[in-house]
């Protein structure tokens, strides 16, 4: 059996968890239900998001609290006016925060004494769209596979079909291919290719040089370095078009 390698192109995000000593669950168009320092600062994280923006509800106070983003993490940092604290006017902040995921969540923050104040907000939705992502991704990568062991046996999936185009010799920058066969799906597309060397002098094929928009996987069968007029094979799997990956 021919023995080959799968560079895969597929981005899969590794999440380490966030950590922090007080944290509100909280969904898309939800409440938050926090304090606020009457004579500190009071910061706001948002757990794998960013605040974009700020905006005082009808009937809010505009002149009783001053918003500070830090650019870096998309924290905010929240700090009442003197004003406010003298007069003790209102007990009760509320606002409405936008992210940068697109989630707007009404925040109620009770005025307190404390020196200092943190609120850390967890949107599980974004734990539940990253694990639908995460699978997806599996299943792609699986399939991917799947089809360069078909390609490589000379074997073909079910749902596929196969097309033997006419050997029209073309480019690759010094290289010269022909595709020798098509493995057409609804989704995805596998192609075997002929590479060959027709310069000379040595040539050694990466995977890079087969990477074009929609192209998931490149297996490089056989010899890497080509020689004058030595060909090598090579397949392609990406998203369909019905015709040539490359």
């Amino acid at each position: 059996m021919r023995s080959f390698s799968v560079f895969l192109f597929l981005s899969l995000l590794f999440i380490s968890p966030a950590i922090g000593q007080q944290i509100i669950e909280v969904t898309n168009d939800g409440t938050i239900h926090g304090e606020i320092s009457a004579n500190g600062i009071t910061r706001l994280h948002l757990i794998e998001d960013e605040v974009a923006g700020v905006h005082i509800s009808d009937g809010g106070h505009s002149t009783a609290v001053s918003f500070v983003k830090e650019p870096s993490t998309g924290d905010i940092y929240l700090k009442l006016s003197d004003q406010i604290v003298k007069t003790h006017q209102h007990s009760i902040i509320d606002f409405f925060l936008t992210t940068q995921r697109g989630y707007t969540y009404q925040a109620e923050l009770t005025v307190t004494q404390n020196t200092a104040s943190q609120i850390i907000i967890r949107n599980p939705q974004i734990t539940q769209s990253k694990n639908k992502l995460g699978r997806t991704n599996q299943k792609l990568e699986e399939t991917v596979i799947s089809i360069v062991r078909a390609i490589n046996n000379d074997r073909v999936l079910d749902g596929y079909k196969v097309k033997r185009p006419n050997n029209k010799i073309r480019d690759l920058g010094s290289l010269q291919f022909h595709t020798k066969s098509l493995f057409i799906g609804n989704q995805l597309t596998g192609q075997l290719l002929v590479i060959r060397n027709p310069a000379p002098g040595n040539v050694t094929l990466n995977e890079k040089m087969f990477l074009t928009s929609g192209v998931l996987a490149v297996s490089i069968l056989g010899n890497r370095r080509l020689g004058t007029s030595e060909t090598s094979k090579v397949i392609l799997v990406g998203y369909s078009n019905g015709d040539s990956l490359l």
